[in-house]
């Protein structure tokens, strides 16, 4: 998104003064090897020579390793270690007792490709001065010791036997019980940075690592960030010419934090290699106001960007993750682990992206990174999001995201400009070469996304359309639309779930399918893809809410226990370009329609068709709501419904439609104007068109018409009082068989029968007989089975579809 480019070149930092007290810095060597270390001054330069040397490896010791006054007048001194080219590794250790300050520059013999290590376990610290400039990869750790492969190791703790220094590669680091952190504490001025040379490795390994406005730089290689805590091993492998970290042998983390402006960034050389490795490794991972990023301009797939913390990751204050293609090659892939949260804010976002904003994007065809986030609870909030998109030809990434509790999205940006959320897509700016979107894929017990926030899976300008799936075993629920909604711009602002292709894009349909418990869809949320399918226990969708299918010829699936539409809720399959999407029901128990709701096809071309089978369809009386397929265009669509009974609702045509209304104005002819629940097919273009409605129903035994009355008459003292139309009681009853007044239809038996003006015959009183009360009400047992009941029993009456088919409607 632009909001990427943006951040790259203008990320904000807060800068504070840094107040020391006056204190001489040295770098003073001890006695502790074969051949000592030996320092030169001259002027602010400290030449570094002798030392201790076996086959490639180069050995210092030093008893306090600082540099520059800490003042904030005097500073950036340098300091040169010399050596013979043949050297590969320099391996320095600290054994004074206190932390390294290092304010100035740290810089190896001219044409030197070595790499070196500062051991330091009781801390180090770099100032605003501090930068680098050798050849090979730099390793700052807060270790005791550093391994060999032979098993021998140089301590920075004990004196060890130093005759027996050896001529191995280092393959780890050992930590000590209580190391000593790693900090850049903010500075009043922009620090120059720790940068190493193409394809090396800038490390920082130690106990709790601070990082304020720091400048950690690796083009093309790795950087590496660790906080390891009561012991524990770190291996050190060789990948090419850069050294990669590994965690297996450690227990207990420390907490990483990067703020104020702080940049990690392994972006490649035009045109060479690949976009490098970050790897951050801690307990409690927070990233405030800063940017952790590699782009890849090499000819190669970029490497990944990898995000563990054994407790928590925290990203605020605007803070980007993020991989770029910026060539032909890939970029790299994103894994973020955090065992119980990964929490998002203040429009930070985790993403990969093909291309930046403002760049010629038409021939960038590298795809962009997949992206991996597993934890048990996610969070995003005020605009924050996890995104792969695409500028450029190449295609997005695939997005995975695993939460085992929840997943949690909510709200928007302060401005309402950038909804918090999950996104694939076709950037609106890209080219018209356009490459695809991926997939998104969430796994999780429960999905809650509120107050404008969305998932959303977009292509354009012809790409092929990503899909979306949803797993929520335990529950889902989009609920409301942004603060900053109006009636004008709803639309935008609605909380929802979309899989939509757009501008121009006539095939290649995305689809969203949905596996859950519960499924609420409210308050003026929606849920929109070309092909929709959802798989669940039960489905309330109310209060102004949506779900639709919008592609051409795409289809709305509900496979389900129970459905439920209430208060102006809609389930519409609708495309204003060729022919009508379908619907398609079907449940083991129950639907039900309240409160002007609506299941409705409509199309330009020929209409789409709705297929409900369901054992109960109940729609309370004189509410409108609607089964409808409609057409603008050609032949209308067709109704089939299966049930054992559907009550509350009428089968029209359009002539009842003509007759009722008084008009035969097409633009008219809607049943919307009709207090009664209608079934209705319809054509506005072709009024020659037969209605297409189907209701089946069980075959009822023809013996069962001539039942046999009871000798004995009823007792009507023992009948209850009836209600009335406004649910208040009345004495006396009459039945009738009603026809159609509007029509002058003769009467039906699929007519509801109405109760009034009952007269009693053969009275017989009997005291001692208990009251036949009136059926007040219905429920569905475990089994879904459907009994009247009288009275009512006690319920949670939060229950959706608890009722009464009577008098009251208890909810």
């Amino acid at each position: 998104m632009a909001k990427f480019k943006f951040l790259i070149g203008n990320i904000s930092i807060s800068l504070c003064l840094l107040n020391f007290t006056a204190a001489k810095a040295e770098i003073i060597p001890d006695d502790t090897l074969p051949t000592n270390s030996i320092v030169r001054p001259v002027g602010n330069i400290r030449v570094i020579e002798g030392g201790t040397q076996r086959g490639e490896n180069l050995f210092h010791s030093f008893r306090e390793f600082s540099f520059s006054v800490l003042t904030s007048n005097v500073t950036g001194n340098v300091a040169i270690f010399n050596h013979n080219l043949a050297v590969r590794n320099i391996i320095t250790r600290i054994t004074g007792g206190s932390h390294s300050y290092i304010d100035g520059l740290i810089t190896a013999a001219s044409g030197s490709r070595a790499n070196l290590f500062l051991i330091n376990p009781q801390g180090i610290i770099f100032g605003a001065n501090a930068s680098l400039n050798i050849g090979g990869s730099f390793v700052a750790t807060t270790a005791n010791s550093i391994k060999f492969a032979d098993g021998l190791e140089f301590n920075a703790t004990t004196n060890n036997n130093t005759s027996l220094l050896t001529v191995n590669v280092p393959v780890g680091l050992q930590f000590g019980d209580s190391p000593g952190n790693i900090e850049q504490p903010i500075v009043a001025d922009l620090p120059l940075g720790l940068q190493v040379g193409n394809g090396r490795t800038l490390g920082l390994i130690g106990g709790n690592l601070l990082l304020e406005s720091s400048l950690l730089e690796a083009p093309g290689g790795r950087v590496e960030l660790g906080s390891v805590t009561g012991g524990g091993f770190v291996s050190l492998s060789q990948v090419d010419d850069a050294y990669a970290a590994g965690y297996s042998g450690v227990q207990n983390f420390g907490d990483i934090r990067l703020a104020a402006g702080t940049l990690v960034n392994t972006g490649s050389i035009p045109m060479q290699d690949s976009g490098g490795a970050i790897q951050i490794q801690g307990r409690n991972v927070t990233i405030d106001d800063s940017l952790v990023f590699a782009v890849n301009f090499g000819l190669q797939t970029g490497n990944s960007l990898i995000v563990n913390a054994t407790e928590s990751l925290k990203v605020g204050g605007i803070s980007n993750i993020l991989t770029i293609a910026q060539s032909q090659a890939k970029a790299g892939d994103i894994w973020i682990t955090a065992k119980d949260s990964v929490e998002l804010g203040e429009e930070s976002f985790i993403g990969s992206q093909v291309c930046s904003l403002g760049e010629s994007c038409a021939n960038v065809t590298g795809n962009g990174g997949n992206l991996t986030i597993e934890t048990r609870r996610l969070l995003l909030t005020d605009g924050a999001g996890i995104e792969a998109s695409t500028f450029g030809a190449g295609n997005t990434g695939n997005i995975l995201v695993r939460a085992t509790d929840s997943i949690d999205l909510r709200g928007e940006s302060a401005d309402g400009d950038i909804p918090s959320g999950i996104f694939a897509q076709v950037a609106p700016d890209a080219p018209e070469n356009a490459g695809n979107t991926g997939t998104i894929t969430l796994e999780t017990q429960q999905l809650n996304i509120q107050g404008g926030a969305q998932i959303s899976n977009v292509s354009r300008y012809g790409s092929q359309g990503g899909d979306l799936l949803i797993n929520a075993s335990a529950g889902m629920q989009v609920s409301g639309t942004s603060q900053f909604a109006t009636a004008s711009s709803l639309d935008i602002f609605r909380s929802g779930i979309f899989a939509v292709t757009q501008a121009g894009t006539t095939t290649n349909d995305s689809t969203l399918n949905i596996n859950t418990g519960l499924l609420t869809v409210e308050n003026g949320a929606r849920i929109t893809a070309d092909n929709l399918n959802i798989v669940g226990d039960r489905l309330i969708i109310q209060n102004g809410a949506e779900v639709t299918v919008a592609g051409e010829s795409g289809n709305l699936s509900i496979k389900a226990r129970s459905l439920k539409l209430d208060n102006q809720s809609q389930l519409i399959a609708q495309t204003t370009s060729g022919n009508g999407g379908n619907i398609n029901l079907n449940l083991s128990a129950i639907l039900r329609l309240r409160l002007n709701s609506q299941i409705s096809t409509f199309a330009d071309g020929n209409g789409g068709n709705i297929e409900i089978n369901s054992p109960f369809i109940v729609a309370t009386p004189n509410e409108n709501n609607d089964i409808t397929a409609n057409v603008f265009g050609g032949a209308g669509g067709r109704v089939t419904i299966s049930t054992q009974k559907f009550l509350g609702l009428v089968v029209r045509n359009r002539g009842e439609l003509e007759q009722i209304l008084g008009t035969t104005d097409p633009n008219q002819l809607d049943s919307g104007f009709l207090l009664t629940n209608d079934i209705l097919t319809f054509s506005q273009a072709s009024p020659s068109f037969t209605s297409m409605v189907t209701i089946n129903q069980p075959d009822v035994d023809s013996r069962q018409r001539f039942a046999a009355f009871s000798t004995n008459p009823i007792n009507t003292s023992r009948l209850t009082q009836v209600c009335s139309s406004d649910g208040e009681t009345e004495p006396g009853l009459k039945a009738t068989f009603p026809g159609d007044r509007e029509t002058k239809n003769s009467p039906s038996p699929h007519h509801l029968l109405t109760i009034s003006n009952f007269t009693p015959i053969n009275v017989v009183d009997n005291p001692d007989s208990p009251k036949i009360v009136e059926a007040q009400g219905w429920v569905m047992d475990t089994n879904g089975n459907i009994a009247l009941v009288a009275p009512v029993p006690t319920v949670n009456h939060q229950h959706p579809w608890f009722s009464s088919t009577i008098c009251h409607i208890h909810e």
